[in-house]
């Protein structure tokens, strides 16, 4: 007798490693992974900012104050930095729904 089956959860799994974009055809990567987000010391000590700052806060955490990725974002169009900032949105709630592994992400 067979095992039935289970329904799979229809869910993206978030893929290991760091948060990846692309910017005019070249693809950065993160140096720290979207976990640190989720460490009490960071959380604690960006608390009280509001949207807009820890937005650019968690970036500047995870590019690890990287002069080309900051470069390559601040180089972006309100569009394209639109869709970066979704992604990344995507691959932090894909790490806090999956601890256990890091979202990856590419945005064009």
């Amino acid at each position: 007798m067979t095992t039935p089956r289970r329904p799979q959860d229809r869910k993206p799994k978030a893929a290991t490693g760091n948060f990846s974009f692309v910017h005019k055809g070249k693809t950065f990567t993160m140096p720290k992974p979207l976990s640190i987000i989720r460490e009490p010391k960071f959380q604690r000590a960006n608390r009280r900012r509001d949207t807009l700052d820890l937005g650019f806060t968690m970036i500047e955490a995870l590019a690890d104050d990287d002069p080309a990725i900051l470069a390559a974002i601040d180089d972006m169009g309100e569009v394209e930095f639109s869709e970066l900032d979704r992604r990344l949105g995507e691959a932090l709630q894909g790490a806090n729904d999956n601890p256990d592994a890091v979202g990856e992400s590419a945005a064009s």
